[in-house]
């Protein structure tokens, strides 16, 4: 009886808290999937475009958030321990974590069009790649910032 109680003490507050990330999840996959079925109807040179450069994002804001997650459980120790300026220590850093992570991953956005070239890809799809990614390299450093 005691785990019973001891699970439903615990797993009401923790859904609690995960129900708007899932929510935010859910979301952020079905506006991917309309995204991608409107591209589909448009053109295939856009939706081709759109699957490179959406796949390199995609992969760069994965490895970003990868790295910087760790600061979590790093805010989670200080947080325990009442370390304020632990803490404040802990944000500082980790905005410069943030920053200097996503100098590589704007360069290689704002200058992916070369690499794509050399691979052997289309310069109209190439293009269009450049008219996508250019404009999402400028969210690369506020995306990691809200992490």
């Amino acid at each position: 009886m005691k785990l019973g109680l001891s699970f439903q003490k615990y797993s009401f507050p923790l859904l609690k808290l995960a129900f708007p990330l899932i929510i935010a999840g859910f979301i952020q996959t079905i506006s991917i999937f309309f995204l991608t079925l409107f591209l589909a109807n448009y053109d295939k040179a856009t939706l081709a475009a759109c699957a490179i450069g959406g796949s390199l994002y995609g992969l760069l804001v994965v490895i970003s958030f990868g790295t910087l997650n760790s600061i979590n459980i790093l805010v989670s120790n200080k947080h325990g321990e009442k370390d304020d300026e632990g803490l404040s220590l802990i944000l500082r850093d980790s905005l410069v974590l943030a920053l200097i992570v996503s100098v590589p991953c704007f360069l290689l956005l704002q200058f992916f069009s070369p690499i794509l070239h050399l691979l052997g890809q289309d310069a109209t799809i190439v293009s269009l790649i450049e008219q996508f990614s250019r404009p999402l390299s400028y969210s690369i450093l506020p995306t990691l910032i809200t992490l």
